[in-house]
Parts: C-alpha cells; sequence; structure tokens
C-alpha cells in the first residue's frame, strides 16, 4: 500500500515539476491528499449519514433503555428491530472510518518513506518539507513559557 501512493505522489511532482510548478513538492502533497480524499469522500459521506440516522434514533433508544432496564437480551432485541424498522445498520458510523485507515496510514507511511528525498524542498515559508523543523517549535514552547512566567503576580 505505501509504494504505490509513494510512487503516484513522485509522479505527481514530476508532472507539477515539468509544468515549471514552483514549490512542486509541497504543492504535489497537498494535490495528491485532496485527491485521496475526493476518493474516500463517498466512505466518509456514508459514516456521516449513519452517525446521523443513529443520532435520530437515539431518544427512542433510551425509551427502550428506561422500558427493559437490565434486561439485556430484549434490549438487544428491541434495538436491532429499532435499527431494521428505520433501514439503520449499527455499524454504518464506524466500518467507513475503519476502512478509511489503512488508505490515510498508507499515505502518512508513504510521505514518510520519501521523506528523505524532500531535504532540498522548500514550500514558501517551510525551508526543508524532508524533515520536522523541531527547532521552530521549540522556540514557539519557549515563548509561551517565558510569556506566562513575565506576568507580574498581581495581574495572574
Amino acid at each position: 500500500m505505501v509504494w504505490p501512493l509513494a510512487k503516484a505522489l513522485i509522479w505527481l511532482d514530476g508532472v507539477l515539476q515539468r509544468i515549471g510548478m514552483p514549490y512542486h513538492w509541497g504543492f504535489a502533497i497537498i494535490v495528491f491528499t485532496l485527491i485521496i480524499k475526493l476518493i474516500t469522500f463517498p466512505l466518509t459521506l456514508t459514516q456521516i449519514r449513519g452517525m446521523q440516522a443513529q443520532k435520530e434514533l437515539q431518544p427512542k433508544i433510551q425509551e427502550l433503555q428506561k422500558k427493559y432496564g437490565k434486561d439485556r437480551e430484549k434490549l438487544s432485541r428491541a434495538q436491532m428491530e429499532l435499527y431494521q424498522e428505520a433501514g439503520v445498520n449499527p455499524l454504518s458510523g464506524c466500518l467507513p472510518l475503519v476502512i478509511q485507515m489503512p488508505i490515510l496510514f498508507g499515505l502518512y507511511s508513504a510521505l514518510v518513506a520519501i521523506g528523505p528525498s524532500l531535504t532540498d524542498a522548500s514550500f514558501f515559508w517551510i525551508p526543508n518539507l524532508g524533515f520536522p523543523q523541531y527547532t521552530q517549535g521549540l522556540s514557539w514552547i519557549s515563548q509561551l513559557w517565558q510569556a506566562g512566567t513575565s506576568v507580574p503576580p498581581e495581574l495572574a
């Protein structure tokens, strides 16, 4: 799963580089991510619809819980009947997410795999797309810490 995605990303970068796109690696990553999101959008839509349907059934499920109390077997049967009557699959909210996860993990792994070849690639204010810029993150942390400690006690 990783290498086909990495090769597709490298191909897209080559296309953008041939047409003379500045910051071609950065735009290749953005465009490729959008393509993956468009491909997985039907699954996302199914997930949203399933969650919405379960949300609409929630008051009826709460009524069933009050009605059957501690009798789990009758409660489960009544809930399944309710789902069947409403035409709702109880797994429709999480199953599409489970299907999307390997694709998203593969995309992340593809970016990690080609990271060393991105050492000379920059994108606007980011000097190096190949590796994270730890020092910039640390400067933000130290600035926030210093700002918090420099407040006079009477104002804190």
